[in-house]
């Protein structure tokens, strides 16, 4: 009861001024996948790689701690332009790989690793000679087309801020 005399009273004491202050009363449960997502790892560690080869493979996996089990990766290759600027309309500059697979690694803590089990070739796609940023975007629920679509568009927390740079012969 005493909270709604709260609202009460925070309403008609804001009438004055022309607009209503939303004061939260308990807690707001979200539906959207979840609230925290944090990077902790990744092997290789992010950074710069140096490939040897054009046609050198790279293995990709990262662990993640979130509230949300729907967390969710995909893989990119920016192949020009500035890093994590994700533009797959342009082949030429985008390109999607895959989508990671999602192992539990502890429960309790929130803990998870998405490794990505092709092997990628981001030096093979037609540009020697250029930089290629690999870039994993996670999902804390998932992404907004899907489990088979190939947009980076997230749905919960999203982090596109981790990349590894692939320098290539």
């Amino acid at each position: 009861m005493s909270r709604w005399l709260l609202v009460i009273t925070v309403g008609l004491t804001s009438l004055g001024s022309g607009c209503l202050i939303p004061i939260p009363l308990e807690q707001q449960v979200t539906t959207d996948g979840g609230r925290y997502l944090q990077v902790k790892a990744a092997i290789p560690p992010f950074g710069t790689q140096r490939a040897t080869s054009i046609l050198e493979k790279y293995s990709y996996q990262v662990d993640v701690v979130t509230d949300s089990p729907d967390v969710a990766a995909r893989l990119y290759v920016q192949l020009n332009g500035t890093c994590c600027d994700l533009n797959l309309d342009n082949p030429n500059i985008t390109r999607y790989f895959q989508q990671a697979q999602v192992a539990v690694v502890d429960p309790a803590a929130g803990s998870y690793s998405l490794v990505f089990s092709q092997q990628v070739l981001p030096c093979a796609t037609g540009f020697a000679g250029s930089i290629a940023y690999v870039v994993p975007v996670v999902a804390s629920g998932g992404f907004a087309d899907g489990p088979v679509g190939v947009r980076p568009e997230g749905i919960g927390e999203v982090d596109r801020s981790h990349y590894w740079t692939v320098i290539c012969p």
